[in-house]
């Protein structure tokens, strides 16, 4: 009979490791000619989250975590009774007299608005009403020293927001349906 080796990976005991958990303990001390100057205790522990909590390991720190993301990791602003038409990430750039830069986030129609929010700031980067809008085209501009489509929403101030989404045909079509709605 010859001995037999179980074949272990990486992830395996990774995954062993995680699950079970690994506690390091180390004393230091820092000495000078005999005399002692400095201690040292360091313990480390490494684990998955649910085995920390399961032995009473940062207990108040993954409940406070949890609590801020839940505050901070709000959902879109919706108002009572809006509804979503359409979504999209892409890039936007305001046009009032001067040029300004291309920002990115995602762009919303709604039934009563567009907007743009940010998650993690919990604002709104612009927002609209469509009311406000005088019209809205599709134009070919150069980007990048390529030609793309953008849409070119025109207000009624005479500002203009450029945007850029990967189906630019059918959130054009979005808008317009929440445009029409708003027509007398």
């Amino acid at each position: 009979m010859l001995p037999q080796r179980d074949t272990c990976t990486l992830v395996d005991l990774l995954d062993r490791l995680l699950e079970k958990g690994l506690v390091l303990r180390a004393d230091l001390i820092i000495t000078i000619a005999g005399v002692p100057l400095i201690g040292l205790n360091l313990v480390a522990t490494l684990a998955e989250m649910e085995t920390m909590l399961k032995y009473g390991i940062f207990e108040g720190l993954d409940k406070t975590t949890r609590e801020w993301a839940l505050e901070h990791n709000q959902g879109i602003p919706f108002m009572e009774g809006e509804k979503a038409l359409d979504k999209a990430y892409g890039s936007y750039r305001f046009d009032r007299g001067k040029k300004t830069a291309w920002k990115y986030g995602y762009i919303y129609v709604t039934d009563r608005r567009i907007f743009s929010w940010d998650k993690g700031l919990r604002r709104f980067l612009f927002e609209f009403r469509p009311e406000e809008v005088k019209a809205v085209k599709m134009e070919k501009r150069l980007y990048n020293e390529k030609e793309r489509d953008e849409l070119c929403i025109q207000f009624q101030d005479e500002t203009s927001l450029f945007l850029h989404v990967e189906r630019i045909r059918d959130f054009k079509k979005s808008i317009e349906t929440v445009l029409s709605s708003f027509e007398v």
